[in-house]
């Protein structure tokens, strides 16, 4: 695999000349090992959607699949397996607009939609083209489907950070890490914003920790703008709900995405009806 800015559409080059996508080398690892180490996103793209099969062992017994390589590439995989069995998942496609699929990259700015926040649009044409489609998805906040958590915004010193693990041997082992300070750049993000309320996406991680399930669950959004602790005292019985959803229909039961609402400093609303493909971040 080339490492370069030219190898993604290499390997749509050699995808269309007719390459097996699933062609394995002397070790028998095949090419989207190799993408999805390199973190080439795009590369992995082409590779599914072509159908490459990421549970193929190399002669170390790993597969694509359970190597750790970060949540935009572990994205992309689950997002085309979805796509094989015809399940399909809110956000799959970011923020691009759900009529046009257009994104930032192609010069628009797009926006949730203002009742259920799983769906962008560009403009106020595709809301209403894409209207009959979306509505009888489009689910409001409601008592129902969201739960009420409050942020801790303090890090401390002797925590621990809630890790998910994205490979399986490491779930099983029940690793953990011990906190350290959090860097200047992250640090300065670990409070409140400023006004209220903000629409975030956020991920939720489970800590992964032996004999502790109930130490405090890491919150935050892709830039970081906004960063918390929940504690289950705080709590109970709203981190139980967020937990067990995260277990059963999360990653690997370790991380999930959902959109969220911060009402207050103490106030975070999220919907848990709907749990969101996998985000890059």
């Amino acid at each position: 695999m080339v490492p370069c800015a030219k190898a993604p559409a290499l390997v749509r080059t050699l995808l269309i000349g007719g390459a097996n996508p699933d062609h394995q080398d002397v070790w028998g690892v095949v090419p989207l090992s190799m993408a999805a180490m390199a973190m080439m996103v795009e590369a992995v793209d082409a590779l599914m959607e072509v159908g490459a099969d990421p549970t193929i062992r190399d002669a170390d017994s790993m597969t694509p699949r359970e190597l750790y390589t970060g949540p935009a590439v572990s994205a992309v995989i689950n997002k085309w397996l979805r796509r094989r069995t015809g399940e399909s998942a809110p956000l799959e496609d970011g923020r691009a607009c759900a009529a046009c699929k257009k994104t930032g990259d192609d010069g628009v700015i797009t926006r949730q939609c203002s009742a259920c926040h799983t769906v962008y649009y560009c403009s106020r044409n595709c809301q209403r083209g894409h209207l009959k489609e979306h509505k009888p998805h489009c689910k409001p906040f409601s008592m129902d489907n969201t739960v009420i958590l409050r942020p801790n915004y303090d890090s401390g010193n002797t925590s621990h950070v809630p890790l998910a693990s994205f490979n399986p041997v490491l779930s099983q082992l029940g690793v953990y890490m011990p906190e350290l300070r959090p860097s200047a750049h992250r640090a300065r993000y670990a409070h409140p914003p400023k006004t209220f309320p903000k629409d975030y996406v956020i991920k939720v991680q489970l800590p992964v920790t032996a004999g502790q399930p109930t130490l405090p669950m890491l919150v935050y959004s892709k830039s970081r703008n906004f960063e918390c602790r929940i504690r289950r005292e705080d709590a109970p019985a709203a981190y139980d709900r967020v937990a067990q959803i995260v277990r059963k229909k999360g990653f690997q039961g370790a991380k999930a995405y959902f959109v969220a609402q911060l009402k207050s400093e103490n106030e975070l609303i999220v919907k848990v009806s709907e749990v969101l493909a996998d985000q890059p971040f």
